[in-house]
């Protein structure tokens, strides 16, 4: 704020140096409010000026809360209380429908921010929301196809998985036509146990969860080994 003479000091709601007279919106709030400016001159004589500033409240604007999101999830619309605004920051693919990408926006923390058009008064209004993007989980047969001969005491073997990303897991699998789920608590490869019987013995991974992050990331799969027994002579 100005005022003549200079060199005076200023008051009121907002006023962040009272030696320069700036004054903060932001700080006084909406509503009227008085700023008073002091001046003594070197004779000692002392004047005063009040002036009444009007902060006027922004465009009330709320942007509705989403989940975290995976990483393959497609493309979703952002919502806001105040139409007619504009959207930002990593992932916007459509400023002004707000739409949403988790595999533009990247793996990680994504802070949004959606800005109403300028009122009569030429205030905005602004919102912002912090969108999660995790990543999606992977797994695949360590193990390659197999074959022996069945020698009645080696059928039973092991293949191992290697599970990646995330942190706790259940695994979807066919184990020789039986869908079954096996549950992780890390990545890392695993050795699984399976009874092989003579000919052909097929075990496909179908689909991996991550569980940890309540966003339930999902990959689907289709791996496959295959362990062969040849029959023994009798």
């Amino acid at each position: 704020m100005t005022a003549t003479p200079q060199g005076g000091s200023w008051s009121g709601t907002g006023i962040v140096d009272a030696q320069d007279g700036t004054f903060s919106p932001a700080t006084a709030g909406a509503g009227n409010h008085i700023i008073r400016y002091d001046y003594t001159d070197g004779n000692g004589c002392a004047g005063w000026d009040t002036a009444i500033v009007v902060v006027r409240p922004p465009p009330p604007v709320t942007i509705t809360p989403v989940p975290p999101a995976c990483i393959n999830d497609p493309p979703f619309q952002l919502v806001s209380s105040y139409p007619g605004g504009s959207w930002s920051g990593p992932g916007i693919t459509d400023v002004n429908n707000g739409i949403f990408s988790p595999q533009e926006a990247g793996t990680g923390l994504h802070w949004i921010v959606y800005t109403t058009q300028p009122d009569q008064y030429g205030c905005v209004g602004m919102d912002s929301i912090n969108i999660q993007v995790f990543d999606v989980p992977n797994a695949r047969f360590n193990t390659p196809d197999t074959a022996f001969c069945d020698r009645k005491d080696n059928n039973q073997t092991s293949i191992e998985i290697l599970i990646q990303n995330g942190s706790t897991f259940d695994l979807v699998w066919d184990n020789k036509g039986i869908i079954d789920t096996m549950s992780f608590s890390d990545t890392g490869a695993y050795r699984v146990s399976v009874d092989n019987i003579a000919g052909l013995n097929e075990y496909r991974l179908i689909k991996i969860i991550e569980t940890s992050t309540g966003s339930a990331c999902e990959s689907l799969l289709n791996d496959t080994v295959r362990v062969t027994i040849w029959p023994g002579p009798d």
